[in-house]
């Protein structure tokens, strides 16, 4: 089994179905030493069907998600933080765009327990939180070890294990908007209100964004991809790579977003958007997407995942008759 979830090749859907089987084995022989003489890797990707399966209430093996971590977690200077009170903690970004952006969504809880927190982010993002968080401080991510280096603070903790802390139950995510777009980049997209956005490719697989158009009107729908344009969706005038003010500013004004897994989706939940998500079926590198279970989305309101284009179009259609 072990050889088999390593391959690549495997589909998402079978890759899951191994990983809960092989969940379900350690969890029956109730042996420790099954689980932890699995590779750190294997690890990860069942603490990653668990959250699939909306089971928040065992993380163990989130410590895998990156190669780096072995080293983070080796510095004692300042120590990791473990929820106790702190005067002044040091919360550090990591991963892409969208999971800082996800991340976020606790940093309020996080200051209700702490003095003072710094949480270290892209600096495209910056300006977004200090705008969205009164009284965080909000610096821009150069490396760890530079961001640490000073005798500043108390703790750090990487931003991804505030879930373990925060979130160990479906109960405990709050589903409302948290990010405050710029007053003066909505009022520039006003002429936009209720429009359509569509993001149509990711790190996790692409989609088709012509196969979209039976299911929406493409007279009032604009490309949300920043790195590729398409004649079927026109792009505005702005940076959709650096220009994240433009970005959140533009989505909030519109009446939905469809999109593949990135951070498109994670903009659309801060901001209150209604966002579909279509998991990639093209090109796809991660296949186990444990931030978008099919259905409804537990991390944010208003949102709903499909699993292929076609099962995306069938809602639409079904929908239009009513």
């Amino acid at each position: 089994m072990e050889v088999m979830l390593r391959r690549s090749t495997i589909s998402r859907l079978k890759t899951n179905q191994l990983l809960r089987k092989l969940n379900g084995q350690i969890n029956r022989s109730g042996e420790s030493s099954v689980y932890h003489g699995l590779p750190d890797g294997i690890k990860y990707n069942l603490c990653c069907v668990r959250l699939l399966d909306l089971n928040f209430s065992d993380w163990s093996g989130w410590e895998h998600r990156d190669a780096s971590m072995k080293g983070v977690l080796a510095i004692n200077k300042p120590p990791y933080w473990n929820g106790e009170v702190v005067d002044k903690l040091a919360v550090m970004g990591e991963q892409g765009i969208g999971d800082e952006v996800l991340w976020a969504s606790m940093l309020n809880e996080v200051m209700g327990r702490v003095n003072h927190v710094v949480y270290f982010c892209d600096p495209r993002l910056v300006s977004i939180f200090q705008r969205s968080f009164p009284g965080l401080d909000v610096r821009a991510r150069t490396t760890l070890l530079d961001d640490l280096e000073s005798d500043e603070f108390d703790s750090f903790t990487m931003a991804a294990d505030l879930m373990s802390l925060c979130r160990r139950s479906v109960d405990e995510f709050p589903r409302e908007p948290y990010l405050i777009p710029d007053p003066a980049r909505v009022l520039n997209f006003e002429a936009y209100r209720g429009c359509n956005g569509v993001s149509f490719a990711g790190r996790h697989g692409s989609i088709d964004p012509y196969q979209l158009a039976p299911g929406m009107d493409v007279r009032n729908t604009f490309n949300l991809q920043y790195d590729r344009d398409t004649v079927l969706f026109p792009s505005l005038a702005f940076d959709l790579h650096d220009d994240l003010e433009g970005v959140l500013a533009f989505i909030s004004v519109m009446d939905r977003v469809i999109t593949v897994p990135n951070s498109i989706l994670h903009f659309a939940g801060a901001v209150g958007t209604f966002c579909e998500i279509i998991l990639g079926e093209n090109g796809v590198v991660d296949q186990l997407d444990w931030h978008v279970p099919l259905g409804e989305n537990p991390y944010y309101g208003g949102m709903m995942t499909y699993k292929t284009t076609k099962d995306w179009l069938d809602v639409q259609t079904s929908t239009d008759r009513q």
